[in-house]
């Protein structure tokens, strides 16, 4: 939902109740908290219902932003919302890391600035060097623009809707599914009596003046 303006210095009942409920009486939690004036709150409802490791709750972060501190970037928080998911590293794909350590209901303390353009954005295991999930985030067109970016589902999931998924979401509501990414290794030989060719592959050029029966190195192709 869009950002929604709450009372605060006083105690606030939060329940949450099945969808279709006929009163806060059917809530399946109940919290109580009191907000800060004058301060921007995210709000995860997450965990399993009646699981012992990782209970139903609600994860609260109070160091949310109104705007970005570059006009020409977008700025995101990152949060770890998969309960069966192990303390994470994210960061583009065989480059630097821009989040480390973050474990299940914990949001970074930080927002990751970045610059407008397409990523390859990979999960890692804390500490680990192979990734285990990439997605595609196109932030084309993202200019200015805050959000976050969550982790959700499940690792072992038991079915289509608890499948584990990265996400996109803005102030607004406005919600983006990153898609996830497989990559294959792909080598190109030119084996035609024509003269040297270029390579373009989905409008990108991949290889310049390829001989006759030369061939290029192996590179990875997204799929």
């Amino acid at each position: 939902t869009n950002l929604t303006q709450i009372v605060a210095g006083v105690e606030l009942k939060i329940d949450i109740a099945p969808d279709n409920s006929s009163s806060a009486a059917d809530a399946l939690f109940t919290d109580t908290v009191t907000l800060e004036n004058y301060s921007n709150y995210l709000v995860f409802a997450e965990g399993i219902v009646g699981d012992a490791d990782a209970p139903f709750g609600l994860s609260i972060s109070d160091n949310v932003k109104l705007e970005t501190n570059d006009p020409d970037q977008a700025e995101f928080l990152i949060h770890h919302g998969s309960p069966d998911a192990p303390a994470i590293d994210l960061g583009e794909r065989n480059e630097s890391l821009f989040i480390t350590d973050l474990a299940f209901r914990e949001t970074s303390e930080e927002y990751v600035a970045l610059e407008t353009r397409i990523y390859f954005l990979s999960l890692y295991s804390n500490g680990s060097q192979d990734e285990f999930k990439t997605y595609l985030a196109g932030l084309n067109g993202f200019d200015g623009l805050l959000g976050v970016v969550y982790a959700t589902g499940l690792v072992d999931n038991t079915g289509p809707e608890n499948e584990f998924r990265l996400l996109l979401v803005l102030p607004n509501g406005q919600t983006f599914e990153l898609p996830e990414l497989q990559f294959s290794n792909v080598q190109i030989l030119h084996n035609s009596p024509d003269p040297a060719v270029d390579v373009f592959i989905s409008g990108t050029k991949v290889m310049e003046g390829l001989e006759i029966r030369q061939a290029t190195q192996p590179f990875e192709l997204a799929t």
